[in-house]
């Protein structure tokens, strides 16, 4: 199971409709990551740095991918400051 964020967990538990931007990390491979993405997921994002993707989806959609072995972790996306 993949560690969540608590705030994404807790807008997981709420409607399965509404629409949330995360992070998802691969457990092993991007590839392994993609395939098991629904239609209802969209990828913005492929980070290079880690083996992540920024997504675009339904809160059901996401709480699908938290039970994947494909996925290490899912976060929110989070503004990042320089100070």
């Amino acid at each position: 199971m993949a560690r969540v964020a608590p705030d994404i967990a807790e807008a997981l538990a709420g409607d399965p409709t509404v629409r949330l931007q995360a992070i998802v990390t691969a457990a092993s491979d991007l590839d392994s990551l993609l395939a098991v993405l629904t239609r209802d997921i969209k990828v913005t994002h492929q980070y290079r740095l880690i083996r992540g993707i920024a997504v675009e989806a339904p809160a059901g959609a996401l709480r699908q991918l938290v039970r994947s072995k494909a996925v290490a972790s899912i976060e929110p996306v989070r503004d990042v400051t320089h100070q």
